[in-house]
């Protein structure tokens, strides 16, 4: 089975437990943030916080450098190419729509509104989530135990970690996610869109068109490279 010959390979193994470290402290520090630095002041917290951080992420590093790739463990169908390069054409269009508009203008929300706007239409985290569909369809169209795990282990983090959030900011701390914004949009990509809370056609209007066509030439650059590097 995949999930077998993957964690048989060490370097998967120092990856996902990187990982695996990363979320846990992330979300135990920063939920008992309060409570930690008024018992050992901010200094120490903030201590403690970066050298699990860096330490976690080490295991990640060392797991890739010293592991590679990896073995080949399945090799991709049509199916998991395409859902690949569409997860990556998803996250790339989040990214891009971030980015400062390639024309000089673009449209802007209305300021002092707060009105659900452009990719907070696709999910309420835009900047993580492109970063994790794009790492999740890299992973999808890899065929490497290493590069599978690389790839698609920092989703696990910003699954729990966006869902973490949400929960801080119903409850006020550190933002606010009211009832009604929390109704009207989702936390997943496409979920509100797809169950009909937001529209299709007011996301289209408010897409930069020029920085989205970047994205889309930045996938089919990587279609074409997988086609030359296969």
């Amino acid at each position: 089975m995949v999930a077998g010959a993957m964690w048989a390979h060490s370097g998967v193994r120092w990856i996902a437990g990187g990982w695996l470290a990363f979320t846990a402290e992330n979300l135990i520090l920063s939920e008992n943030r309060s409570e930690i630095i008024a018992a050992y002041g901010e200094t120490n917290y903030r201590l403690v916080y970066s050298t699990l951080s860096t330490v976690s992420m080490a295991s990640v590093i060392i797991g890739y450098v010293r592991g590679g790739p990896g073995p080949v463990v399945r090799k991709p169908g049509m199916l998991m190419l395409t859902a690949g390069t569409a997860m990556q054409a998803a996250g790339l269009l989040l990214f891009s729509q971030q980015l400062p508009s390639v024309v000089g203008h673009r449209q802007e929300r209305e300021k002092g509104t707060g009105e659900i706007f452009g990719m907070e239409r696709v999910t309420r985290h835009p900047q993580i989530w492109a970063l994790a569909l794009t790492g999740l369809g890299s992973a999808v169209i890899s065929k490497r135990a290493g590069t599978i795990a690389f790839f698609a282990c920092p989703a696990m983090f910003i699954t729990v970690g966006t869902h973490h959030q949400d929960s801080r900011f119903r409850r006020g701390i550190g933002g606010q996610l009211t009832p009604e914004r929390e109704k009207a949009t989702s936390n997943f990509p496409f979920q509100a869109l797809v169950q009909g809370r937001q529209s299709w056609e007011r996301l289209a209007q408010e897409i930069d068109l020029p920085n989205a066509t970047l994205a889309f030439l930045a996938t089919l650059a990587l279609a074409l490279l997988r086609r030359v590097r296969p």
